[in-house]
């Protein structure tokens, strides 16, 4: 549990932590509280109690493991917060961080991320984003589900479109 929390590096829910590992997972949090490796805030959300160890925590994670890790961190996330267009990028970080075993996942979630930040005048980010979901839908080959590819070519272009038209060009 705390490879998780370490590579999520913000406060969790405790519906997260039971959705990453069940009742288990729930347990393990109880040992670390009492350990005071995490603190709980008033709202039940958990953070390491220092940053250093979560910092320590995260670097000594192998590779393989990492990937394993963040694909589970996003499919819990999705699983709870997917329909959020504001989680999006997030968990679509998870995801491409996961490696090309999360790629449909990826080209979802960064096509929303992309969405979203466009929606809210963050071009830059939301430019970052379909080129990960584009990236995610070029590795994908004749597998790539063709509607949301062509969401994020059609968002990366009105993005670009917008810059342009801000630039005077």
């Amino acid at each position: 549990l705390a490879e998780y929390l370490a590579l999520i590096s913000r406060t969790v829910s405790l519906d997260l932590v039971e959705q990453i590992g069940g009742a288990s997972a729930l347990e393990a949090a109880q040992i670390l509280l009492e350990r005071q490796i995490l603190v709980e805030d008033d709202d039940a959300y958990l953070s390491f109690n220092h940053d250093l160890v979560r910092s320590i925590t995260a670097a000594t994670i192998s590779s393989p493991r990492r990937r394993l890790l963040h694909h589970r961190i996003g499919l819990a996330m999705a699983a709870l917060e997917g329909h959020l267009p504001e989680r999006a990028a997030e968990i679509a970080y998870h995801f491409r961080q996961a490696g090309r075993v999360a790629d449909h996942d990826t080209l979802r979630y960064a096509t929303d991320a992309g969405d979203h930040a466009r929606r809210a005048f963050g071009y830059r980010d939301a430019l970052r984003h379909y080129d990960a979901a584009i990236e995610a839908g070029e590795r994908l080959g004749h597998d790539v589900p063709v509607e949301i590819m062509q969401r994020a070519f059609a968002g990366r272009l009105l993005t670009c479109e917008t810059l342009l038209d801000w630039n005077g060009l």
